[in-house]
């Protein structure tokens, strides 16, 4: 194949011109060889990344488990007639969440620190050495374009998903911008005055927000910022595999012969590992029979893509170049060059909350609190198996002296006995004690895992109006103590800045010089 062949990225057809005509069956058979093993590059690569994470799926699960405890484990728990009392799991018990509520601080106190003045958390900025009015002028044009880009995508929306991610799960992700063909309906007048709706695909800068749980990054680094590439699992029905034709830039032909493959969807559930944290769940069936498609965003060689036929408008110095290719069933149904002409990095933002030094995923809020919720569990247990055992007086008895008249030896009011040896008095044949209260000994230790939660989460109740701050003599010393009960939370919404806002306001930047057709910004 001659390198001056070129392709067109969408359709991976060859651009036909008189003097090279039609792709020859052997170039094609090339061409189709080369696709089949960058998929299969791909798919492998996802499976490994999903086997190597297989304990930090366990802390998701963990962290879920924590915060919705005790919604998720509602029913199903029964006695045994023999053993009633053996252990917590044959009966059920009464739970205290002290997860919850601070998971939900850290979220409500993120968000207002992010978002409290409104939806736009950033501004632009000329640098101190371009202070001209006209560079002023453009930079303020350009804030509000990039603004009014952000507000069609939902950027608010998606940034506070993103961050009751990263406060429970210990990850936000963010993606974006991307030139995303969004599918909006417009109407077209026909004949007889009437108007027809059309589908049709609109090319716009968009923010997404990315589940950690469909997130597979480079696992051999711990750093997101070094990461050389990412995949992104879209589990999706027949639908909306479908739909994915009516975009630009996606291989419809190559989407309608998957489609046709009945046996991609459910044979390929079991390989989707985050599928086994569901089982067993109230909706075990959640994500099942979907496409497994792969949306793999890194570096592309340029040998590849001269056997392609792709040419590249510009030069790179490690010979390879960013792009973005979708994989399902073992076929690319789009492959497109990085939108970013000089941005050697994936579209994604990623911002954890505390450091995992294995991982580039982070470790989530309720994992910090899960040993002070251990404690606050099993103490609350205690405390009321002590109380209902305290309850009342408990009897002993000598059986061969007394019978019950309904033959029950349950406790009921108004209960008759018979006394079976007249020689003996009722006080020798029945005796009753109170065992001792010790509910009074036990809270102590409950409280002082509550504090401990405190200590160790850094969300004191009193950052939701919902402690009783001691030693507040005036309206100042208020004011002081809720700025410092924020302090470790302010630290928190730094963290998002760096990691999130400023480099996606800068990725937007770049995408209006070099896309945007307004001169004026």
């Amino acid at each position: 194949m001659s390198s001056d062949t070129t392709f067109d990225p969408v359709t991976f057809e060859p651009n036909k011109t008189p003097e090279k005509g039609e792709m020859s069956v052997a170039d094609n058979k090339v061409r189709v060889q080369i696709l089949t093993d960058l998929a299969k590059k791909i798919e492998d690569l996802f499976r490994d990344r999903a086997m190597a994470r297989t304990s930090k799926e366990g802390e998701w699960k963990r962290s879920r488990d924590l915060y919705d405890s005790p919604l998720s484990k509602i029913g199903g728990e029964s006695t045994s007639h023999d053993r009633p009392f053996a252990s917590e799991i044959m009966r059920r018990r009464p739970d205290i969440n002290i997860v919850r509520t601070k998971c939900d601080i850290a979220v409500s106190q993120s968000i207002s620190m992010q978002f409290a003045g409104g939806e736009k958390n950033w501004d632009l900025f000329p640098p101190a050495n371009a202070q001209a009015p006209e560079v002023i002028a453009a930079c303020a044009r350009m804030e509000k374009e990039i603004e009014a880009q952000l507000s069609a995508s939902k950027y608010g929306h998606r940034a506070r998903e993103a961050m009751e991610d990263r406060v429970i799960l210990g990850t936000g992700i963010l993606k974006g911008p991307v030139n995303t063909g969004k599918l909006v309906t417009r109407y077209v007048p026909v004949e007889g005055g009437l108007w027809a709706p059309q589908v049709k695909s609109e090319i716009i800068p968009e923010v997404t927000r990315v589940s950690p749980w469909m997130f597979y990054p480079d696992h051999t680094v711990n750093d997101f910022a070094q990461c050389s590439d990412t995949i992104e699992l879209h589990p999706m029905t027949p639908i909306e595999l479908s739909m994915l034709r009516e975009h630009e830039g996606f291989e419809g032909d190559t989407i309608k012969s998957v489609l046709s493959e009945e046996t991609l969807r459910a044979t390929r559930y079991n390989e989707i590992t985050f599928a086994g944290v569901f089982q067993g769940s109230a909706n075990p069936y959640l994500y099942k029979n979907r496409y497994q498609v792969l949306e793999y965003n890194g570096p592309i060689t340029y040998d590849t893509l001269n056997k392609l036929g792709i040419e590249p408008n510009y030069s790179s110095p490690t010979n390879e170049y960013w792009g973005e290719v979708w994989v399902v069933g073992g076929k690319v149904i789009r492959l497109e060059l990085e939108n970013l002409r000089g941005q050697y990095n994936t579209p994604y933002h990623v911002a954890i909350w505390k450091k995992d030094p294995s991982s580039t995923f982070g470790f989530g809020h309720p994992l910090l609190m899960s040993d002070a919720q251990r404690v606050v569990t099993q103490s609350w247990h205690m405390a009321l198996d002590n109380a209902s055992l305290a309850s009342g007086p408990q009897v002993a008895m000598y059986q061969e002296y007394l019978q019950p008249a309904d033959g029950s030896w349950e406790m009921t009011p108004r209960k008759v006995w018979k006394l079976l040896d007249p020689s003996i008095k009722i006080q020798d044949a029945i005796q009753w004690f109170s065992p001792p209260n010790m509910v009074n000994d036990i809270l102590p230790i409950l409280q002082m895992a509550r504090q401990f939660a405190e200590e160790e989460s850094g969300t004191p109740l009193f950052n939701a109006g919902l402690g009783s701050p001691q030693n507040q003599e005036s309206a100042t010393g208020a004011l002081l103590m809720s700025h410092n009960s924020n302090v470790v939370l302010y630290a928190y919404s730094e963290q998002w800045d760096d990691y999130i806002t400023e480099p996606m306001i800068e990725r937007f930047y770049h995408w209006n010089m070099q896309f945007n057709p307004e001169p004026a910004i």
